[in-house]
């Protein structure tokens, strides 16, 4: 069997033609679809390698701190490829407490004025969370106490 690679300029489609020796037979296939797949593949991958995985990762608080109710504490936070303003949540044993910040820029720093009426505990965490993809958040990687 022969392999040549040849170009059909009837219809501008490039195929491998296989010829049978000592036959005569000859089969066509088109490379076409395997050309757009590896442009796909390809357009992916750079995509990928240019941009990243996009990701928010919060600092602080992350875990032991004690603040004191009515205090303003520093929330910071890292943030990669991601567009677009961010949601601040307050959560209390696992179970979403109140909105922090409903809609704030991705600046990586936000004063929080802890309210003077929160109640007291150490089982408390932050969420930070992509307004444009809901499925990039973090979370505080420890719980952090409020006390009066």
């Amino acid at each position: 069997m022969s392999l040549f690679f040849k170009k059909n300029w009837a219809d501008e489609i490039f195929y491998i033609q296989y010829i049978y020796t000592g036959m005569n037979v000859q089969r066509k296939i088109s490379l076409l679809p395997v050309l757009l797949i590896i442009i796909l593949l390809s357009s992916v991958w750079l995509a990928v390698t240019c941009y990243g995985e996009s990701s928010l990762g919060v600092k602080s608080p992350n875990g032991g701190e004690t603040y004191k109710a009515g205090s303003t504490v520093n929330i910071t936070w890292s943030s990669s490829g991601i567009n677009g303003k961010i949601v601040i949540m307050l959560y209390k044993k696992g179970i979403m407490h109140s909105v922090i910040a409903e809609q704030t820029e991705n600046t990586g720093d936000f004063k929080w004025k802890i309210s003077p009426t929160l109640p007291d505990g150490n089982n408390y965490r932050i969420r930070i969370r992509s307004l444009n993809d809901l499925s990039i958040n973090d979370f505080s990687d420890a719980d952090f106490s409020i006390t009066r």
